[in-house]
């Protein structure tokens, strides 16, 4: 098992700093009448320098007589709702399986984000799934 090196904490820090500091830009920015805050919720994302722990606010605002909720900062930075994996690794795991990698050695190359080989088939398989749809 990898240890994580300084580097790798002070990336996820400042990485965590980037996102806490937006979302309170946002708090403090926000349109107050249509924006209602409802909580602060945590947040774990897997990056391919270890799982990002941060902290975001969910509002909620009301569009054609139904409350819809929205976390701004995860829109922000291209989080996607359902998501546990950072866009950037995804697409270099996609790279990755372009250009003809096994599934083990993908695993391999990311060890801090501890990806199990049925993540990197999903991965491709949504990867199938759009280019049939195209």
């Amino acid at each position: 098992m990898p240890k994580q090196t300084e580097k790798n904490r002070k990336f996820l820090l400042n990485m965590r700093s980037k996102i806490e500091d937006k979302d309170l830009e946002f708090f403090k920015t926000r349109n107050k009448a249509k924006y209602v805050l409802v909580k602060i919720k945590a947040r774990v994302i897997t990056t391919e320098f270890g799982n990002l722990v941060y902290k975001r606010r969910i509002y909620k605002y009301l569009e054609n007589y139904t409350w819809k909720y929205v976390a701004f900062v995860d829109e922000c930075f291209n989080f996607s709702k359902w998501s546990k994996i950072d866009p950037k690794l995804i697409e270099k795991i996609k790279q990755q399986i372009e250009m003809g990698e096994r599934y083990q050695k993908i695993v391999d190359m990311f060890p801090l984000a501890k990806l199990s080989i049925m993540t990197i088939s999903r991965i491709h398989q949504s990867m199938e799934t759009y280019k049939k749809g195209k």
